[in-house]
C-alpha cells in the first residue's frame, strides 16, 4: 500500500533519493521468477544446496526472514532461517561477516553518506559483506568530498545508479518511519536526527 521505492538511501533523505519512476529503480526492482530461475541455472547453482538467512529475534527481523524466505523459496532456493539473540547477531554474524544471507532493519541515519559506505572497499565498520568494486568506492567518496549542494545530490544519486547497476550484496528492502513520545521529566533525548538518538548517552531523568 504506502511503501515508497527506494535504493541503498533511505526515503527519509527525500533530496537524494532517487524519484520512484527513474528509469534504473524501476529495472532494480523488477520482478520475474522464470529470469531468476534461468539466471540461478545459467550460473550452474545448485538448488538442493540449503542456504542459510539468519536474523535477531527482533519480531521485525523475523517477520522480514519470513517474508525473504518466502519470496527467495519461488525462485527454487531452499532457505534455513536462523533466529539468534540480538547480542550475538549483531556482534558476532553482523559485524564478522559470519553469514550467507541475514537481514535486519535498515536505519535512516543523519545523512546519506553513511548508507553508502556499507558499500566501500576496506571499510570494515559498516562493510560487512567485504565487498570490493573500485568504481563504487570511487562513486561514493566522489559524493562524500562535494561541497556543492546540487552537485552532490547528483553525485549521491550516481552512486546509487552504479550500486544498483552491480547489485551490490546488500538491498534496502524497507526502513521504518517512527514515531515516538517520552514523558517530560526524561531530558536529553535527541530527535530528528536520524539514527543518532540510538548512540545518545546524554538522557537522564529530572524526577523525584
Amino acid at each position: 500500500g504506502e511503501a515508497v521505492k527506494a535504493g541503498p538511501i533511505p526515503p527519509a533523505h527525500k533530496r537524494y533519493v532517487l524519484p520512484e519512476d527513474d528509469p534504473d529503480l524501476q529495472e532494480y526492482f523488477r520482478t520475474d521468477v522464470q529470469e531468476a530461475k534461468d539466471l540461478l541455472n545459467a550460473a550452474s547453482f545448485d538448488f538442493d544446496e540449503e542456504l542459510e538467512l539468519k536474523h535477531s529475534v527482533r519480531p521485525v527481523d523475523s517477520a522480514l526472514a519470513e517474508v525473504l524466505k518466502g519470496q527467495l523459496s519461488k525462485g527454487g532456493l531452499k532457505i534455513k532461517l536462523v533466529a539468534e539473540d540480538l547480542v550475538k547477531w549483531f556482534s558476532q554474524t553482523l559485524n564478522q561477516g559470519q553469514f550467507q544471507m541475514t537481514t535486519f532493519q535498515h536505519l535512516a541515519y543523519e545523512d546519506p553518506d553513511l548508507p553508502l559506505r556499507f558499500y566501500m572497499t576496506g571499510n570494515g565498520i559498516t562493510n560487512f559483506m567485504d565487498y570490493d568494486e573500485p568504481r563504487v568506492t570511487a562513486a561514493v567518496l566522489a559524493a562524500a568530498t562535494e561541497l556543492d549542494e546540487e552537485a552532490r545530490v547528483t553525485k549521491v544519486q550516481d552512486a546509487q545508479k552504479l550500486i544498483m547497476s552491480e547489485y551490490s550484496p546488500m538491498l534496502n528492502l524497507m526502513s521504518f518511519i517512527n514515531f515516538s513520545g517520552r514523558y517530560n521529566y526524561v531530558k536529553g533525548s535527541i530527535t530528528g536526527r536520524g539514527s543518532y538518538g540510538l548512540f545518545n548517552r546524554t538522557t537522564w531523568l529530572d524526577k523525584a
